[in-house]
């Protein structure tokens, strides 16, 4: 596939790690891009090529039978050896729990799997800063052959517009058509980290392109996206006039719920492994994988109590009006906590989405009447890797259980 150069500015990356033929491969096309690279087989001689040359960006490529923990011990000795050096990771197969865990590393970026070369031109180019080039259009010359050719443009414009309304519609007819029925939409990004419902639609956080994105309950097309630039977002939550993002790096981040979700301040503290927010209308509960929180909304965020998470692992965190619900991604089970004893399971709910093993949940929303979560497919799953990557569920009533 020939390459593209248009958006890359040159720059020196260092390869590391992975197969010879996988770097020679890279190498080859970074350098179409007119970037200059050098390369680096393992760890060590990775640190000794740091000690001597600073790199613009390196790309981690992990080798295809690396372990998780080598991996991250591997991106953890580059970020000590050059903390301020752009480091993304070229996973060897798609994980989307491990990519959360190498950015809490420290990781830049992590690519999404299977790669592709607009993923590695697009992870370079924030990662050197680049907005892209600014190209100048030279106009065609002005005859009869000229305008022939606009004229043959213009009514396949015309065509194309037709087609594509058309298209549209059966798009949103189907989609209509599935929420009836009750079971589940693919989503249009491949890298979910939390959901929340607000302003009569959904919120679903996109770790890998830093977006929230909302959905309008009714069709649940596809309705804003909203930038956070500076942010990896791992859960989100809405409540007391904010929206609280808790982000890959370790902070918890209080926004304005204004068009552009204003940053108003950063919580370091304990928040290094937050992954779920939830607002009870006077508390925010925010959980990691094995405890639970409960916070109040002062100018730290302080945390009044915490809780061993009485499952497998926690991923999600809703309120309904009386109870607070988690996610257990372990089990696949909804676990209801009474918020006089939110350690304790007062109940647990088996969700049948989840049984065959084919996506991990990764948030949850209650909308009023119903439970909602998003699942990340798994990487191991039985549906295979061509299976849509990202879906949100919606779930049965549950009455009185």
């Amino acid at each position: 596939m020939a390459a593209n150069n248009a958006g890359v500015s040159a720059a020196t990356v260092l390869l590391a790690g992975g197969a010879a033929e996988l770097r020679r491969e890279w190498t080859l096309l970074l350098g179409e891009w007119g970037h200059g690279v050098r390369q680096a087989v393992d760890l060590k001689s990775t640190i000794e090529t740091l000690a001597e040359e600073r790199p613009k960006v390196l790309v981690w490529m992990p080798a295809d039978d690396e372990g998780d923990d080598k991996t991250a011990s591997a991106v953890r000795e580059i970020i000590a050896a050059c903390p301020l050096l752009p480091v993304i990771v070229a996973p060897a197969r798609r994980d989307a729990s491990r990519a959360i865990e190498l950015l809490r590393l420290g990781a830049w970026e992590v690519l999404p799997w299977p790669q592709s070369q607009a993923a590695l031109k697009s992870a370079l180019a924030r990662a050197i800063r680049l907005e892209g080039t600014s190209l100048s259009v030279i106009p065609p010359p002005r005859g009869p052959s000229s305008r022939i050719v606009l004229w043959g443009l213009a009514l396949a414009a015309l065509l194309g517009l037709a087609l594509g309304v058309i298209s549209v519609r059966r798009a949103q007819l189907r989609r209509e058509a599935a929420l009836r029925a009750g079971a589940y939409w693919d989503l249009p990004y491949s890298h979910p980290s939390s959901l929340a419902f607000e302003g009569g639609g959904f919120w679903i956080s996109d770790w890998y392109t830093r977006t929230l994105n909302f959905h309008r309950r009714a069709d649940m097309s596809l309705a804003r996206v909203v930038p956070l630039s500076r942010e990896t977002p791992i859960g989100i939550g809405f409540g007391g006039g904010f929206l609280f993002t808790s982000d890959a790096r370790g902070v918890i981040v209080r926004h304005m719920k204004d068009a552009s979700f204003t940053t108003l301040g950063a919580y370091r503290q304990d928040a290094y492994d937050t992954i779920a927010i939830a607002y009870d209308g006077l508390f925010l509960w925010t959980a990691s994988r094995h405890t639970l929180y409960k916070r109040i909304l002062d100018a730290d965020l302080s945390v009044v109590e915490s809780w061993p998470y009485p499952g497998r692992k926690a991923a999600a965190l809703a309120f309904d009006g009386e109870f607070l619900w988690s996610l257990d991604s372990g089990t696949g089970n909804l676990i209801r906590h009474r918020l006089d004893r939110p350690g304790e399971a007062a109940a647990r709910v088996p969700l049948p989405e989840y049984k065959n093993g084919n996506y991990e949940p990764v948030g949850l929303a209650w909308d009023g009447a119903r439970f909602w979560s998003v699942a990340a497919r798994r990487p191991d799953g039985p549906i295979g890797a061509g299976a849509p990557a990202a879906r949100i569920f919606r779930h049965a009533a549950m009455g009185s259980e």
